[in-house]
């Protein structure tokens, strides 16, 4: 009988059991509840007079990736699926917060070159030139910064060139 049939499992992009929602942040893959969090987060540091600098996309913590399941097996840093996630995530979440007093700047994550390899340093231009191009696109007042892991002036791989 498994010759008559042809089994797949449909993969969909979505929260828990649901597909997403057709608008607002979440038909962009982001959590409105997560993003109501962040405002609370946001909120009480302006309340106590500190300043956030924001880092955007980490998937790099503590030693380990962290990925959506629905981009599990793809090259985080170079696959075109994971770019568009990622450019839609950044520009949702500054898009939100880009006028809370609170934001000092925007940074592109935890140790971002070390989520994958890349081949070369046209990859690592291209990842940063779409977050960095995110970021601009909604919100062109505050500096952008990078928390690379381990470079230095000496350095001269993929991510220096």
């Amino acid at each position: 009988m498994s010759d008559l049939f042809e089994w797949r499992q449909q993969k969909f992009i979505g929260f828990k059991d649901s597909p997403l929602p057709p608008t607002g942040p979440g038909s962009n893959g982001v959590s409105e509840e997560q993003l109501d969090h962040f405002g609370v987060m946001a909120d009480l540091a302006q309340k106590y007079n500190l300043k956030l600098i924001v880092g955007l996309v980490t998937g790099w913590m503590s030693g380990q990736l962290h990925v959506p399941p629905a981009l599990e097996g793809k090259n985080i840093l170079t696959d075109p699926e994971s770019l568009m996630w990622q450019q839609k995530l950044v520009t949702t979440f500054v898009s939100r917060f880009k006028n809370h007093s609170a934001i000092a700047g925007w940074d592109f994550g935890n140790e971002c070159n070390v989520m994958e390899n890349v081949e070369n340093y046209a990859q690592a231009y291209l990842w940063s030139s779409v977050i960095s191009g995110a970021i601009r696109s909604e919100d062109k007042t505050r500096p952008v910064v990078s928390g690379m892991h381990g470079l230095s002036v000496s350095d001269n791989g993929q991510w220096r060139e």
